[in-house]
């Protein structure tokens, strides 16, 4: 009788222990996986940025590229807009 209490009491803090081992791999995991989801957005971002600066600059480019010159002064020059920038 006390040899199956015995037993039963090992099997129970055998599968405590377990289910303890897995509730801390499983909390590893989650911050393995946040760290990764940071990483992956720190990636994303940077990449997102690079395309923005890209998409300012042909952006830059068309805006002056809108303008002509139509008098010359000695202290400035006058510009008038081939299109509406309305659109932007």
């Amino acid at each position: 009788m006390n040899c199956q209490i015995e037993k039963r009491l090992g099997m129970k803090n055998l599968i405590k222990s377990k289910l303890e081992l897995l509730i801390e791999l499983g909390q590893l995991m989650e911050l393995v996986l946040e760290q990764l989801m940071e990483l992956l957005i720190e990636e994303l971002m940077e990449e997102l940025m690079e395309l923005v600066l890209g998409q300012l600059k042909e952006l830059e480019l068309l805006y002056f590229d809108a303008f002509i010159p139509i008098e010359f002064n000695a202290s400035s020059v006058y510009y008038i807009q081939k299109h509406q920038m309305d659109s932007f």
